[in-house]
């Protein structure tokens, strides 16, 4: 019976020793996948900042352009409108 007694928290120390062990074990994982997961959010979460920042510089660009071209239908138009207002003038 002494030999039990002496054995049983042996025992217990032991598989509380091995829960202690697995838990750690576990937990090591799990914290590497949340930092893992939160690495992957946040350069995600950086590309997606960078595309925003990328469409808006191709817009601005894309608009300028637009600008750019418009004027230059425009232009000749408009030096006729200037010729045909100078020539009425000298006309009269």
């Amino acid at each position: 019976m002494a030999k039990e007694k002496k054995t049983k928290p042996e025992e217990e120390m032991q598989e509380a020793c091995k829960e202690t062990v697995a838990e750690e074990t576990t937990a090591e994982p799990a914290e590497e996948k949340i930092q893992e997961l939160e690495d992957k959010y946040l350069r995600l979460a950086a590309e997606y900042k960078n595309y925003q920042n990328r469409t808006q510089r191709e817009k601005e660009a894309l608009y300028t352009s637009a600008v750019g071209d418009a004027v230059k239908e425009l232009l000749p138009v408009l030096d006729s409108i200037q010729f045909a207002a100078e020539s009425a003038k000298t006309a009269t």
